[in-house]
């Protein structure tokens, strides 16, 4: 199984944990400013599960534990959600923490990379995505 988990802002942003099985049923257990109150759970198109794990890949660490993989750096955003991918599986729980508010084109990858895997479970009928203007 692979979750991932939006954080809070210093605003309204949307938080909530969804994840993915092999089998590519997706469970969405809001925390709070989403569309829905009450979990979800429903079965995603097949290969979904193969098209997320390929997005955040990279950003599995080798062994079990909690690693931060956020950038340092002088120049940040502060008000930015962070993100908490977890792998479940029988060798434990592997995670790691992403803030993306360091200016430099690592932590712009990794931010794409979360945002296609959060688009690829095509959950946005559950999440109020703020307004863009």
């Amino acid at each position: 199984m692979i979750e991932i988990e939006h954080g809070a802002c210093f605003g309204f942003c949307p938080m909530y944990k969804a994840s993915i099985t092999a089998d590519d049923r997706i469970n969405f257990e809001p925390v709070r400013f989403t569309r829905v109150e009450t979990p979800v759970s429903r079965q995603g198109t097949p290969g979904t599960y193969e098209r997320i794990a390929a997005l955040v890949g990279p950003l599995r660490p080798a062994s079990a534990g909690e690693y931060d993989i956020s950038q340092q750096c002088d120049s940040q955003v502060t008000d930015l959600s962070d993100y908490h991918v977890r792998w479940r599986g029988p060798d434990g729980v592997r995670q790691v923490r992403f803030y993306p508010g360091c200016l430099n084109s690592q932590t712009e990858a990794n931010k794409r990379r979360m945002e296609e895997a959060i688009d690829t479970l095509d959950i946005d009928d559950l999440v109020v995505r703020p307004e863009t203007n």
